[in-house]
Formats: C-alpha cells, structure tokens, sequence
C-alpha cells in the first residue's frame, strides 16, 4: 500500500498531539515543573517586596479554591496548551537539529518574547506597560527559554512536560503579581535568579544537551 504525502502529514501531526499527552518520563521531574517556576519567581518577587520595590498582595492566596482552578484555567485558555505544540513541540526539536541545546532555547527564547510584542499596545494586557520593561523581558524570557529546554530535554521530548511547565510560570507569576505588572526593579530581580539557575543547569548538565543523555 503506497502512502500518500497528506497521509505522512496526517500522522506527524498525530505524533505531536500524542507528545502533548506523553507522561513518560520520570516522576521526580515533576518537581522541577511545578516548582521550581514558584520558586523561582515566587523568590523574586518576595524578594522585591522585601527591598520596598512593591507591595505585598496576598489577595489570590487568600481564596485557595480560586488559586488552584486558576491553574487549569491558565493550562488551556492563558497559552500552555495553545503554544506549546508549535514552540516546544516543532520548533524546538528543529533548532536543535542544527544547534546545541543551550544555543537553541536562546533563538527560540528571542521568538517567545517577540510573540508577545502586539501586546505591548493593548493598555492592561500584558505583565510590561512600558517599552523599557519589555525589553527587559527579552532577557527573562531568554533565560525561561533555557530553563523550558532543559526539563523538555530531560523529559522524553514531552510536550505535556513542557505546557505543565508554562502553566506553571505564569500561575507562579499571577500569584506573586496579582496585578500582573511588571516594573523594572522586580525585572531585575528575576532575571538574577533565572540567570543563577541557569548557570547551574549549564554547568551540570552541559550545553550541547542540557541533558546527561545526548538527543
């Protein structure tokens, strides 16, 4: 039976959705997922607060339901589930089939942030109201992008891995910043602690793969 070339596009986009159901990978990277965006941006804001930077606002932690669906929401209308298959899922794995892993999650990371340049001009719709901070951003992003290379790499290339932890970013975000407005001081503090994590990852698990196994 001869295969079509329509029919060869049928099933790779049925291997990609597959991948965005894949738990296949070990447990324990659950951890780096789901908290180590908390922590690391949860850090940096907390960080900020206590150098007089900005207020503390508590107001989502004070209704816990509400926090917790927050996070489902976010997974399937905020970006997680509606960008990951093309970003991490496809562009990812074909940067990577031409450069190292640190060197791709740095180009991909630059795409990422100028996805979000349209919602600079819509007042109150995005984390930066100023062009100052977005650029800013481009250095927060970049490094997220290293970071989301990493655990995808050490993940069995699973995009579900992937969407859980951009879920889990931007919940980390609107919990410490219910306003979801960045200013450049706090900007500053988070690249500090994304630049450190980096700077781990990269020495541990090296550059070419972010991973001890070679792609």
């Amino acid at each position: 039976m001869t295969i079509k070339t329509d029919d060869y596009k049928s099933l790779g986009v049925l291997q990609l959705l597959k991948r965005g159901i894949d738990f296949r990978f070990k447990k324990t990277w659950l951890i780096a997922i789901l908290f180590l965006p908390f922590v690391l941006f949860g850090g940096s804001v907390l960080a900020s607060i206590l150098a007089g930077v900005r207020p503390m606002d508590l107001s989502v932690e004070s209704n816990p339901p509400y926090a917790l669906i927050a996070f489902f929401v976010i997974l399937f209308t905020a970006g997680p589930l509606q960008e990951e298959f093309g970003r991490r899922g496809y562009a990812l794995p074909q940067l990577q089939s031409r450069f190292n892993a640190l060197t791709s999650g740095v180009i991909l990371g630059f795409f990422w942030w100028l996805w979000h340049l349209p919602a600079v001009f819509i007042p109150g719709r995005f984390m930066a109201d100023n062009l100052v901070v977005f650029l800013s951003l481009l250095v927060v992003i970049t490094l997220a992008s290293i970071l989301f290379t990493w655990i995808y790499n050490n993940t069995n290339s699973s995009i579900l891995a992937a969407m859980l932890t951009h879920t889990s970013l931007n919940w980390s975000i609107w919990l410490a910043m219910p306003d979801m407005k960045m200013d450049l001081p706090t900007s500053g503090f988070v690249i500090v602690f994304l630049a450190i994590a980096v700077l781990v990852i990269v020495r541990v698990w090296g550059a070419t793969h972010l991973s001890r196994e070679e792609k």
